[in-house]
């Protein structure tokens, strides 16, 4: 999992993470992770605690990550059990959603002079 590049501010809750399927290294290939899908970074946790779950409740005596992935179908079928974790309520809706976390207030961005700028 991490952080993408966005035009959401760095410390945004609603900050898009990638949420990425374990890599397989086997005897003669290495597969790097493939994306399952984007999250924001306030229901992340969530996510990553859900793929955890569904392995250890799905997975067959010894089976590693990677294959019990293939045998699910892959980073895909991941991605559907976490798809409601992508809907990002309005400041409306949620305000509590905007807050960053340890702090008190909803998130403002605040943009500062350069010395660059000027």
């Amino acid at each position: 999992m991490h952080g993408d590049s966005s035009s959401v501010a760095a410390s945004s809750p609603s900050r898009p993470h990638s949420v990425f399927a374990w890599p397989d290294v086997g005897e003669e290939q290495i597969h790097f992770g493939q994306k399952a899908l984007r999250l924001p970074a306030r229901t992340a946790p969530e996510g990553v605690a859900r793929v955890v779950r569904r392995f250890a409740d799905e997975r067959l005596a010894g089976e590693p990550f990677s294959d019990w992935l293939k045998r699910i179908g892959g980073p895909s079928k991941v991605a559907d059990g976490l798809r409601d974790l992508d809907d990002v309520p309005t400041p409306d809706e949620n305000p509590e959603y905007f807050t960053d976390y340890d702090e008190t207030g909803p998130f403002v961005a605040q943009v500062a002079e350069s010395e660059c700028a000027t």
